[in-house]
């Protein structure tokens, strides 16, 4: 492959990995700034396996 192209695809694949990592961190904003329909909060179960990992069997 020529120089040329290769720099073509490198740039190209460069510039889509970026694109991909931005959106993947506003999506990760956006949710965890409170999103309708998206939890927030711990999830119910998750004290139990608290309680749990302490010994309590209440």
């Amino acid at each position: 492959m020529p120089v040329e192209r290769q720099s073509v695809a490198r740039c190209s694949l460069g510039t889509l990995l970026a694109f991909i990592a931005l959106n993947a961190l506003g999506g990760g904003y956006y949710g965890l700034s409170g999103a309708e329909g998206i939890p927030t909060v711990p999830h119910p179960s998750a004290g139990q396996q608290k309680k749990l990992r302490n010994g309590d069997s209440k």
